[in-house]
Formats: structure tokens, C-alpha cells, sequence
């Protein structure tokens, strides 16, 4: 049966103890643990200890069921850029329904690596890679999203006035002069949905 974060360690000190220690030989690995939350180092260190972390779901094949766990890893990861990988399983939820959750984990091989500064330092360079194309992935759909909705100049007129509204009148002159250095740079003026 799946035990709770405090059923390993009884808090988080005693989290950031068994993080301190097992990584003891990498000070880059101990720089990121001095940077961690209690809820961070809670998870991290179940992860460390070679456990599986996920949602709180019945029939779950996890060692460990947590609320809100899937935002401290993704804080993990994005933030701490550690090499947290997961995978997809069923479990049942509370009303009796099949749902996939994610289960979290380090591979033997991740630990081993934030136990070396170098080993870990090329870690954290792939998993901010990795981080940094799903930003700029999601950054791209967004705007493409916005173009096709109201074409190139509202797109950029959009974004434009996101913090600094204009006035009508300083709006057309903005938009006339977007116009005229899309045009000077031979850019496609596809006119889409009406500007706000």
C-alpha cells in the first residue's frame, strides 16, 4: 500500500539531511538542495531515495501518494532543472472511474550522476535544454494562435499595448507605422480577425 511523504521522512529537515548527505561529493547538487522549499526537498529526497511519487489515486502503483505533487515536480524541474522523469499509469479515483496519472522518478542512473559536480552539471544543461524548447514550443504555438486570429499587425499590435494601452489616435498612427515596416521588409500583411 502507497505511504504518505512523512511515512520516509518524518519532516523536512530530515529530508534535507538525507540530501546533504547522499550528495555530499557534488557541490553544484548541494547549491540546488540550499535552494529548495520544504515541500521541494521532501519530494526530492523521496525521489533520491529511489521511491515513485505521484497523485493520490487507488490501485497505484506508487511507493508514495501525494497532493500537489505534480506542481513541486514540475517546479523541480523547471526551476531546479533536475532530471525528474515520469511515465503514465491507471489507478482509480475516487468515484470509481479509470484515469491516468503520471508517476514520478529518478533512474539509478540520474542519482549516480547528481552525485558527481560534472556528471550533474551536464544533467542540469540537458534538462534546461530540454525546459527551454517546451518554453519556446508553447511561446511559438501562443503567437502563431495570435497571428491566425488577428493577423500579423493586430498580433503585434496586441502585444505592443499589453502594458501600455495607446490612445486611439496613437494607436492608428502605431498600426500605420507597423504597416509600413512590415511592408519595407516585403513581410506578408495577412489581415485576420478585427483589432480590439
Amino acid at each position: 500500500m502507497p505511504r504518505n511523504l512523512n511515512s520516509v521522512f518524518l519532516n523536512h529537515i530530515n529530508a534535507k539531511d538525507f540530501l546533504l548527505d547522499k550528495f555530499a561529493n557534488s557541490s553544484l547538487t548541494l547549491s540546488k538542495i540550499e535552494r529548495l522549499s520544504a515541500k521541494e526537498l521532501h519530494v526530492f529526497a523521496i525521489l533520491a531515495k529511489g521511491l515513485t511519487i505521484s497523485e493520490i489515486g487507488r490501485n497505484s502503483f506508487s511507493d508514495i501518494h501525494d497532493v500537489g505533487v505534480i506542481s513541486c515536480v514540475n517546479n523541480l524541474i523547471r526551476n531546479h532543472h533536475l532530471p525528474i522523469l515520469s511515465n503514465w499509469h491507471e489507478v482509480e479515483n475516487t468515484t470509481g472511474e479509470s484515469v491516468e496519472t503520471k508517476r514520478y522518478f529518478l533512474t539509478q542512473e540520474n542519482i549516480e550522476a547528481l552525485q558527481d559536480s560534472k556528471l550533474a552539471q551536464d544533467a542540469f544543461k540537458h534538462v534546461k535544454s530540454q525546459v527551454n524548447a517546451r518554453r519556446t514550443t508553447k511561446e511559438t504555438k501562443d503567437a502563431l494562435r495570435l497571428i491566425r486570429k488577428r493577423g500579423i499587425v493586430g498580433a503585434m499590435m496586441r502585444i505592443a499595448t499589453l502594458y501600455q494601452p495607446l490612445t486611439s489616435l496613437d494607436s492608428r498612427k502605431f498600426e500605420s507605422g507597423l504597416i509600413s515596416l512590415l511592408a519595407q521588409n516585403e513581410i506578408a500583411l495577412s489581415q485576420g480577425a478585427s483589432n480590439d
